[in-house]
C-alpha cells in the first residue's frame, strides 16, 4: 500500500529546501552586478516553478490519501 501522507511530506520537505534556495538567490540578486542579474532572475524563475510544482504535488498526494481511505494528517 502506498503511504500518500509520507510521500506528500517528502514533497513538502523538498519544497522547503527549494524555498531556502530561492531566498539565497534573491539575496544574491541584491548584490549582483547588473550583467549577472538576468542570469539570477532566470534561475529564480526555474526554482519558483519547481517550488510551486512540489507544493501542488504534495497537495495532490495528501488529497489522494483521503480518497484512498488513508487517514489524513494535517501538515
Amino acid at each position: 500500500m502506498v503511504d500518500y501522507i509520507k510521500w506528500s511530506e517528502e514533497y513538502m520537505e523538498n519544497a522547503e529546501i527549494i524555498k531556502s534556495n530561492i531566498d539565497k538567490i534573491q539575496e544574491r540578486i541584491k548584490n549582483a552586478p547588473p550583467e549577472k542579474k538576468s542570469t539570477f532572475y532566470e534561475l529564480l524563475g526555474k526554482y519558483r516553478t519547481i517550488y510551486y510544482e512540489s507544493l501542488k504535488t504534495a497537495e495532490f498526494l495528501r488529497n489522494r490519501s483521503v480518497e484512498s481511505g488513508t487517514r489524513c494528517r494535517i501538515m
